[in-house]
């Protein structure tokens, strides 16, 4: 058999390999609920994107000069498949999932040198590509209940606003009327839960999450006191889009983000408040894939202004 086919290759192998599996394993309640709310569709986006991913990734590693067998098989390549399969909508033709998930590996991170030196999250690459090439298939979501394709909720509640209806107005026209309705409140829900084990495990820190979530929160507020009619709620924000998969899954990663406690929560703190920025009155209705692109791209800035605290103990 096959060694990564094998348990005992993981659960003996350097820490890398366990921490992906790890993390693997807490994406787990939020892609099940995403398969029940969405459909098949979300399971065949997973098995697309983490099968083509692995063949693509040695074929990318070979080409640029490196023996294969010294191809990492840690799995980042299926976490980084597995966020970006949840990321897109499940009826998403399987040829446009291609490009996104090619333009992930192939410019999200061998561009850069491969795993570990890239600048920019890999996932959020490819799904920012997308939402530029294919703003209409992108923004195509189909309740499991129905089975029909209808605009994301944050896009319809974007453009009720902006069309001058008041929210209390777009709340008592149907799908906004209460806590569920669009499915998406189950979803971050079930990857709140999975990222609090992260958070448990010790395999995240919880300075990002914590700083995503509360830009957010206040930024919501913020606006709520200034108009309530025409700016969405702390809830829709905060249980809406891809909230909770940004603040423990994509903001986290440990390569694209500052290495330093205070740098990290400031860094996720800006996050939160530029999702909400994005989703208020940018050209498109989720933030999250812009957000983590530029604050990624600030990530050394941080680095260099927050340095880690240097001990004044001398060594025995």
């Amino acid at each position: 058999m096959p060694k990564l086919l094998q348990i005992d290759y993981w659960l003996e192998s350097p820490s890398i390999q366990r921490t992906m599996l790890t993390v693997c394993l807490a994406l787990t309640p939020g892609a099940l609920t995403s398969i029940i709310i969405f459909g098949s569709g979300v399971f065949f986006n997973l098995l697309l994107a983490i099968s083509f991913g692995l063949i693509l990734e040695p074929v990318l590693h070979a080409i640029s000069g490196k023996p294969v067998r010294d191809f990492p098989f840690d799995a980042s390549g299926a976490v980084m498949a597995i966020i970006f399969a949840l990321s897109i909508p499940p009826s998403l033709p399987w040829w446009i999932l291609l490009i996104g998930i090619s333009f992930s590996i192939a410019i999200g991170k061998y561009v850069y040198g491969g795993t570990g030196n890239n600048l920019f999250n890999p996932a959020m690459a490819g799904v920012a590509a997308l939402l530029v090439s294919f703003p209409m298939e992108m923004n195509q979501w189909s309740l499991m209940v129905d089975g029909q394709s209808s605009a994301t909720p944050l896009n319809s509640l974007q453009t009720s606003l902006r069309l001058s209806h008041m929210l209390s107005e777009v709340q008592d026209s149907g799908i906004f009327g209460h806590f569920g309705a669009t499915g998406h409140e189950w979803i971050n829900l079930a990857f709140l839960f999975g990222g609090l084990g992260l958070v448990y495990k010790k395999v995240i820190r919880w300075h990002i999450p914590v700083g995503v979530l509360s830009g957010l929160f206040l930024i919501t507020v913020l606006f709520r006191l200034i108009d309530a009619d025409h700016y969405s709620g702390i809830t829709f924000n905060q249980l809406g889009g891809a909230t909770m998969l940004c603040a423990f899954f994509v903001a986290t990663d440990p390569v694209t983000s500052p290495i330093t406690a205070r740098g990290r929560f400031i860094f996720g703190l800006l996050i939160g408040m530029m999702i909400y920025s994005i989703r208020t009155w940018g050209s498109y209705p989720e933030g999250v894939a812009f957000a983590i692109l530029m604050m990624n791209a600030t990530a050394p800035l941080f680095d260099h202004y927050f340095q880690p605290e240097r001990s004044s103990k001398k060594p025995a």
